[in-house]
């Protein structure tokens, strides 16, 4: 069993109604972990991502990404990454 104080830990980010846009910059939900990655299209109901480090595309649903936001263990809220 492992302890880690409050301050290291940030709650799940809230669901919002958040579409991806081209040229976003976004986490996907791949191998049990959040990738950042960035749209290039959409196709059809799928979207078409790179994670531009490696330059792998991945077309995937909109359920395995969402937006990156920043927690701020002082105000105990989110915001989003580009504020």
């Amino acid at each position: 069993e492992e302890w880690v104080s409050s301050e290291f830990v940030r709650p799940v980010p809230p669901r919002r109604n958040w579409v991806p846009a081209v040229s976003e910059v976004c986490e996907l939900n791949y191998m049990d972990g959040w990738w950042p990655v960035k749209v290039k299209r959409a196709v059809g109901d799928k979207w078409l991502v790179v994670y531009e480090l490696y330059g792998n595309t991945h077309t995937v649903s909109r359920e395995q990404l969402r937006p990156i936001v920043i927690w701020d263990s002082v105000t105990r809220s989110f915001h989003a990454s580009s504020d």
